[in-house]
């Protein structure tokens, strides 16, 4: 069918679907969740197009919001559970889903791999044309639980330096002190260095307000031995003393700590690692 349309009629008419079901934003429906994005999103369709709904799981039933609606995509927002599934679980942090660290902790493991091995297959299938299919997929073991790498962004709250992940799609700190999905010495030297740059009155960077300082506590430790390594990106140079005393507080809070690498990062936007480097411990 070919639509002959007035100028201004077109996202209108695409934001609508084969049942005409005009998907604007605020407009409420009763749906149920047949699949995932590939982020792990819950998708539902509605009037034949297909809506992305954060935290819902395959299987439930759910009254959904729509955000936003747009030629291409329409993002709906979980109102309320109608139906839950059996692999919702409790998702053991506080920050959950605020904190744009993680994006699967509503659904049990299982169903996680379910939700993995379904994308996998379809990129074989829709980006590979490949004719086979993957049929299984390997569990992590127990200590695949927790990542071995973390990257902590550092802010301020109240005068005082804070250390988390951003929220989805912002630069809104959302603080963590001791984060389910890291390593718990990760987490502890985290602390570490906010205590040391209490002590210290170091400031955290904010290019906002054209303020120099600490950016970023980056960490990582060896599944097989334990040993960690913790990177303070920082836009400023601490004085000898201070990293002195950086030093002393990591190596007796963090007995895992091996190495401790001072990052000078002078470089606007995201990238975390850039500038020069030097080995402090």
């Amino acid at each position: 069918m070919v639509y002959f349309t007035r100028p201004g009629r077109e996202s209108r008419l695409a934001r609508k679907g084969r049942t005409g079901m005009e998907l604007e934003k605020n407009a409420v429906f009763t749906a149920e969740v047949e699949g995932y994005t590939s982020a792990g999103a819950g998708v539902c369709r509605l009037g034949g197009r297909a809506v992305f709904v954060p935290g819902a799981i395959r299987g439930e039933r759910w009254r959904v919001r729509i955000v936003k609606a747009t030629a291409g995509t329409v993002w709906g927002r979980g109102e309320e559970l109608l139906t839950p599934s059996p692999c919702r679980r409790d998702p053991g942090c506080g920050s959950y889903p605020r904190c744009g660290g993680c994006s699967l902790r509503h659904m049990d493991y299982a169903e996680e791999l379910a939700m993995k091995l379904c994308r996998v297959n379809d990129a074989l299938r829709r980006i590979g044309g490949l004719c086979f299919s993957i049929p299984d997929i390997l569990p992590a073991g127990e200590d695949g639980f927790r990542r071995r790498k973390a990257i902590f962004n550092v802010g301020q709250a109240g005068g005082k330096p804070i250390a988390g992940f951003y929220r989805a799609r912002s630069h809104d700190i959302v603080p963590q002190n001791d984060c389910p999905a890291v390593m718990p010495e990760a987490s502890a030297a985290c602390r570490s260095v906010l205590r040391w740059m209490e002590r210290e009155a170091i400031a955290a960077y904010d290019p906002v307000e054209g303020r120099e300082g600490i950016r970023h506590v980056f960490v990582r430790s060896s599944r097989l031995t334990g040993a960690m390594v913790v990177t303070l990106v920082s836009s400023l140079s601490p004085s000898p003393q201070q990293t002195q005393a950086l030093t002393a507080r990591l190596r007796k809070e963090c007995p895992s700590l091996t190495g401790l690498v001072l990052c000078r990062n002078n470089r606007p936007g995201n990238v975390v690692l850039a500038g020069d480097y030097s080995v402090l411990w």
